[in-house]
């Protein structure tokens, strides 16, 4: 499936990572002067490990960012991530994935989601929330370099939002993460 055509200033988003422990910020300033960004895990209970969070940039289509980003991500190498379109802006964008970076796995676990990973994502099945999701698409390289294909999520919410996001079963089991003693531990996936 090849991504979908639109206007070329069309803004998008991108939320992305380092799989190799490469700098990706010098990367993004390598591609962009000056990049609009924020840290994903800024404001949370994950802030600590900032050095090791996400970024969320904000780019158009037609962009030298943008454009690079496409070929790592399809070549699954130096960086790994989603991409997020929306009419809304950065701030919301940051919010929407920082409401969704911890999660409840069953009545004691709780722990980071990485759902900006695209094997995460796929295996997470985000249903379709339909008109009320102010996402409308979430698209994403899910395979090899040369055996893969870019995947669309349409309005989609992949957790249960309702107080602490919760993971349903059948995102448990396509995660590995059913266990029978549970533990007081916080785990990240």
């Amino acid at each position: 499936m090849a991504l979908p055509i639109s206007a070329p200033d069309k803004i998008r988003y991108l939320m992305l990572e380092s799989p190799i422990g490469e700098p990706l910020l010098q990367m993004l300033y390598e591609h962009d002067e000056s990049p609009v960004w924020q840290y994903l895990f800024s404001d949370t209970p994950w802030a600590p490990y900032l050095d090791e969070s996400p970024v969320v940039v904000q780019t158009t289509q037609d962009s030298d960012l943008y454009k690079w980003v496409l070929k790592k991500l399809k070549a699954n190498n130096e960086v790994s991530g989603l991409i997020i379109e929306t009419e809304e802006n950065l701030e919301f964008v940051v919010n929407w994935a920082r409401a969704r970076l911890t999660v409840a796995f069953d009545d004691v676990r709780k722990g980071l989601l990485r759902f900006y990973d695209p094997v995460i994502w796929h295996r997470l099945k985000p249903r379709n929330i339909g008109e009320e999701g102010r996402v409308r698409q979430v698209i994403y390289w899910y395979g090899s370099a040369l055996q893969g294909r870019w995947l669309i999520s349409q309005n989609p919410e992949p957790v249960t939002m309702a107080g602490t996001p919760v993971l349903e079963s059948g995102q448990l089991k396509r995660l590995n993460l059913t266990c029978s003693e549970p533990s007081n531990y916080q785990i990240a996936i």
